[in-house]
């Protein structure tokens, strides 16, 4: 994910009252580029996609470069059941509705033109093939046992 001065930035460090205390472990090791690739496991209601959205959107606003960051999924038939609808409320929640524009299908931070984009992965395949320029891909998925 991010390297160099601006991951080593303490303001980039997970903060407590932001993550879940199970996860802090996690994110800075994200945050300081010890991993990257990251993958968080859990069971519902373990916070992971809050975590996520809270996390994207504070390194999206601190970093200050354009990236693209992909939010996927397997299906999503509406915007509204991606994780469009978490990161909308962790830019509200973390007081930056200043500073993104939330549009219909992408979100995007106003100074920067870093974006959030979405899709769903079963019908959309092909589509996401061809997109380029992704700096970070969060998959939001579950597999059936």
């Amino acid at each position: 994910m991010a390297r160099g001065a601006a991951a080593s930035d303490e303001g980039l460090i997970a903060a407590a009252s932001l993550t879940n205390p199970a996860l802090f472990e996690f994110w800075e090791k994200v945050f300081f580029g010890e991993n990257d690739i990251a993958v968080l496991h859990g069971g519902r209601s373990s916070s992971k996609t809050r975590d996520t959205a809270c996390q994207l959107v504070r390194l999206v606003d601190h970093v200050g470069v354009k990236m693209r960051v992909m939010c996927i999924r397997r299906f999503q038939n509406r915007i509204q059941e991606s994780v469009y609808t978490e990161l909308k409320w962790a830019i509200s929640h973390l007081g930056l509705t200043d500073a993104f524009d939330v549009q219909k299908t992408t979100i995007i931070h106003r100074r920067t033109g870093a974006e959030f984009i979405f899709y769903g992965i079963e019908r959309n395949l092909e589509e996401i093939k061809g997109t380029s320029d992704i700096d970070i891909l969060w998959v939001e998925c579950w597999f059936p046992r």
